[in-house]
């Protein structure tokens, strides 16, 4: 099974279930001040997204193309969605979600998804940490039409290519399988000129965020892109959601408001007030996404420590006085930009306001 077959049987599974799922009763998202869509949504998206995926890897499992870490992967990938579609149905609340989470890193971590480079008894801490703090980064970063996907989807393929590039770097075949998952779904989250007919729900970005750790840990440094650009090339792939994680904690720490009640202070939301459309909004985001995503590539094809950590401060400096000028744009209550009834987007007042 080729990695050119299993993104084609990703993308059509998921297109073909997201079809589906769109269907089933219950699980809607409701309209409210906190958050930025303003129509009763399904957010059933996440069943099309895992079970694309799993479909997608039964051949290569089959095969015995891949090995069984990427199980306990596909697995760990499982117990995230399951957590994510309970949360979805029930609103278990921020402690109970994050204990959830804390259990599926630590365990996914004790057995075996982690750096196998660092010893145990740092490896297990770290890749949990890494794993529960994406989960929560796609969570939040699932805030406006078509960004976790999208993001998802650059950052999937930029993995794979890193493993193809990079002898015993990690699975190509795991990783387009979940590119093609979200390729599949997001003709339905991401509508030029409607709003999203389907959300992934927290069942999605969980699954989402769980399985993009996971490959960044199983990222060996070893192989001819030498450790400090395969260390630094995973970082730089995921580096939005940990830039939007960062800001909006930032924001809400100083603001004394609890990250988990949510809010319309995103940077995609934060780019609208500065006077994008929603649309441009997104499309700049997933655009710094592909340009971190083409430098990490480039870094493992260099394999040059010091041309990395020169690379690699440019990139962090350029995101930081990026999202320290978002910081400055504020939304003003009871001013509303988006998506209208008709379907084109249109500024009904400005919601911005630089201070």
């Amino acid at each position: 099974m080729t990695t050119a077959s299993t993104l084609i049987l990703a993308v059509c599974s998921a297109a073909l279930l997201s079809a589906l799922v769109r269907y089933l009763p219950g699980l809607r998202a409701v309209p409210s001040v906190d958050r930025w869509h303003r129509t009763l949504t399904p957010v059933t998206g996440g069943i099309a997204l895992f079970a694309a995926f799993v479909i997608a890897l039964q051949p290569a499992f089959l095969s015995g193309a891949v090995d069984r870490r990427y199980a306990l992967l596909v697995l760990g990938a499982a117990a995230a969605f399951g957590l994510g579609l309970l949360d979805d149905a029930k609103s278990i609340g921020a402690r109970s979600k994050f204990g959830g989470q804390l259990a599926i890193g630590l365990a996914a971590a004790s057995m075996g998804v982690r750096p196998d480079w660092l010893p145990l008894w740092a490896g297990i801490p770290v890749a949990c940490l890494v794993l529960v703090a994406s989960m929560n980064s796609f969570n939040l970063l699932d805030n406006m039409d078509g960004l976790a996907a999208g993001t998802a989807a650059i950052a999937a393929l930029g993995l794979g290519l890193l493993a193809g590039l990079v002898p015993g770097s990690g699975s190509s075949v795991v990783a387009v399988a979940l590119a093609g998952a979200c390729l599949g779904f997001l003709p339905f989250n991401y509508r030029p000129r409607r709003p999203a007919a389907l959300f992934m729900g927290d069942s999605g970005s969980h699954m989402l965020g769980f399985t993009l750790g996971s490959l960044a840990l199983l990222a060996s440094p070893g192989g001819a892109g030498g450790a400090a650009a395969a260390v630094a090339a995973p970082l730089l792939i995921l580096a939005l959601p940990v830039l939007d994680t960062a800001l909006v904690m930032l924001v809400r720490f100083s603001e004394g408001r609890p990250l988990s009640l949510g809010g319309r202070d995103h940077s995609s939301h934060r780019l609208v007030y500065n006077g994008l459309g929603e649309r441009r909004a997104v499309a700049v985001l997933l655009a710094i996404t592909v340009n971190c995503t083409a430098t990490a590539i480039a870094l493992v094809i260099f394999q040059d420590a010091l041309l990395t950590a020169l690379v690699v401060g440019a990139t962090l400096a350029g995101l930081i006085a990026f999202a320290s000028q978002l910081v400055l744009v504020t939304e003003q209550p009871g001013r509303v930009i988006g998506l209208v009834a008709g379907g084109l987007e249109r500024e009904e007042e400005r919601s911005a306001n630089v201070v």
